[in-house]
């Protein structure tokens, strides 16, 4: 019988949370005025952002649940690195911050 690989990580770290969230709607409000991709990212995630920057969210965010990869991913969207890194870490943190993994990654690129 298989195991199931499990990821640990850190307790939610809410302030990382709304910070990333409150980084993620300026980069989105700066392309959402002129890209329509753009207006369409920020709409999906809106709830969630709102949420993280009341610090509302008490627990990491399964996956499937977090909308815009995708959209973010597969279009033009992705030009746009400031977006792509904001996107990231707010990502990074809805589930939950950085596994052990991720830093050591990190750690050995030297970032």
């Amino acid at each position: 019988m298989r195991r199931k690989a499990v990821w640990k990580r850190a307790a939610m770290n809410k302030n990382k949370l709304q910070a990333s969230a409150r980084e993620l709607q300026r980069t989105l409000d700066k392309y959402a005025v002129v890209d329509p991709a753009a207006a369409l990212l920020s709409g999906s995630l809106q709830d969630l952002i709102e949420r993280a920057e009341r610090c509302s969210i008490l627990q990491a965010v399964e996956i499937g649940d977090i909308p815009g990869y995708r959209l973010l991913s597969e279009t033009h969207l992705q030009g746009y690195s400031d977006l792509s890194e904001t996107y990231a870490a707010f990502y990074i943190e809805l589930t939950g911050g950085e596994s052990a993994a991720l830093k050591a990654f990190k750690a050995r690129r030297g970032k």
